[in-house]
């Protein structure tokens, strides 16, 4: 995904470009690959989100209806809908075969940066420019729990634990946890010396990873919230972190 407009696949062993998406008219924000790997999805700063063919390249279908930059696109677990947050402060969840929309998630007060679907479709998680994140219902698109404690933008929102608990990053240099049960902040990771961009758990629970404009990531024992290790390389903010298992 680039701010080219286009979005690329690349052979990871060769490092050539197997086949370039184009469509949309405004940098792309993120690309992701469906479970089987035979379409990809994309968000845009043009206000859409977008699914390919991964085999010819070609766009079949268009997400339209959110008045703003879209900052996030995913699949639910099954690949049959597609969530998307926006600028525009809600976030849409959709059907992916249709591109119908199925329900709209409103009550933040300023922008979303991401929203994610619990792994059995149940729940969705919002996190938001106005330093909150929400737990709601993905049927009725009912606010369940608001978790408040950041001090600026919050970046990133996750479940952990199947949904027992949520684990957000966030402008404020800090990334916290918390129980989905009764709203209420577990523990916080502090440390680093720019905002938190991403969050992850390891499998097991045990460890929390984080990444930071820092140009650090930073791996905490997730019990008691010691910095266990610092790793250090690259030369601007990193983005993101995933775990390979």
């Amino acid at each position: 995904a680039s701010d080219d407009k286009e979005t690329r696949l690349w052979n990871a062993n060769t490092g050539r470009c197997i086949r370039t998406f184009r469509g949309h008219v405004r940098d792309v924000h993120s690309a992701v690959f469906s479970r089987d790997g035979k379409s990809a999805l994309t968000a845009s700063l043009d206000r859409t989100a977008r699914l390919w063919d991964v085999a010819s390249g070609t766009c079949m279908l268009a997400f339209l209806g959110h008045d703003a930059a879209v900052n996030s696109a995913m699949f639910s677990s099954d690949d049959l809908m597609v969530l998307t947050s926006s600028n525009d402060i809600t976030a849409i969840l959709w059907d992916a075969s249709s591109a119908e929309r199925k329900q709209l998630f409103a009550g933040h007060d300023e922008g979303l940066n991401w929203a994610v679907l619990s792994a059995d479709g149940s729940w969705v998680l919002t996190c938001s420019d106005d330093q909150t994140a929400k737990l709601r219902c993905a049927t009725t698109g009912d606010c369940i729990k608001t978790f408040s404690g950041h001090r600026s933008s919050v970046n990133h929102a996750v479940f952990s634990a199947g949904t027992a608990i949520v684990l957000t990053a966030s402008d404020d240099r800090t990334a916290k946890t918390w129980s989905t049960s009764d709203g209420y902040c577990i523990r916080t990771f502090e440390g680093h010396r720019g905002g938190v961009t991403c969050a992850a758990l390891s499998k097991d629970g045990a460890k929390l990873f984080t990444s930071s404009y820092d140009k650090t990531v930073k791996v905490w024992d997730a019990g008691t919230g010691a910095c266990l290790q610092t790793l250090q390389g690259h030369s601007d903010g990193v983005s993101w972190v995933t775990l390979y298992d």
